[in-house]
């Protein structure tokens, strides 16, 4: 009993626990600064991460390549006039307009088959064409001037027998003043020369006539 009374007189065990609350405190301080260390850690190389995800994510934005489609779409060239066949169909109440078609679309070297009639009349020329012939009926809606947005594709139904043709050329009341024009171009080219021929016969007969007299004078 005095020795327990003689601890506690002392003094000696409130130090020691005393001392090691102080130690328990120093190291939870000490925990306590390591952990703030490592979250403030934590959060320095979360954000570096983000911020160097970013510009790659931009990066790759930026040099994504342009859709294929510009490159690809390139013109497709027309075939040779001789190796398209083309159908030309009247689609007016006036004869013959179908075989003025053909022979001006033969004269500028297309495979024409034999004109037929249509079985609806039009006001303006209609240009069908078949799948990969497009550039081939524009280039004879240029040939015939008549304006691209007459060309279009073949539909389910076309208002004529198609057949083996690549091109239908269904003329309307607007191709009547065309083939007239060029019709009457024609006719004034080919007149010029029977003119000539004509002069220059006359000028034979009077050189004939002329030489046919001297030589009768000259007779004895």
């Amino acid at each position: 009993m005095r020795r327990g009374a003689h601890a506690a007189a002392d003094g000696s065990f409130g130090r020691s626990a005393a001392g090691h609350a102080g130690r328990g405190a120093a190291l939870l301080f000490v925990a306590l600064l390591i952990g703030v260390g490592l979250l403030q850690s934590t959060d320095r190389s979360d954000t570096i991460g983000t911020t160097e995800a970013s510009p790659s994510t931009t990066t790759k934005t930026a040099v994504t390549p342009a859709p294929a489609t510009t490159s690809t779409t390139a013109a497709q060239p027309a075939h040779d006039p001789k190796t398209v066949k083309v159908l030309s169909a009247n689609g007016t109440a006036t004869d013959g307009v179908g075989a003025k078609l053909q022979a001006k679309l033969r004269t500028a070297g297309y495979n024409t088959l034999s004109p037929v009639t249509s079985n609806t009349k039009l006001d303006t020329t209609q240009i069908l064409f078949a799948a990969g012939f497009q550039p081939d009926a524009l280039a004879i809606a240029t040939l015939l001037g008549i304006p691209a947005s007459a060309v279009v594709a073949l539909p389910a139904k076309p208002p004529v027998t198609v057949g083996s043709a690549n091109v239908v050329v269904i003329g309307g009341k607007d191709i009547l003043a065309l083939l007239a024009a060029a019709s009457t171009t024609s006719s004034t080219v080919q007149r010029a020369p029977t003119a000539t021929t004509s002069t220059t016969a006359r000028t034979t007969s009077t050189t004939a006539h002329a030489t046919s007299t001297t030589s009768t004078t000259k007779k004895p």
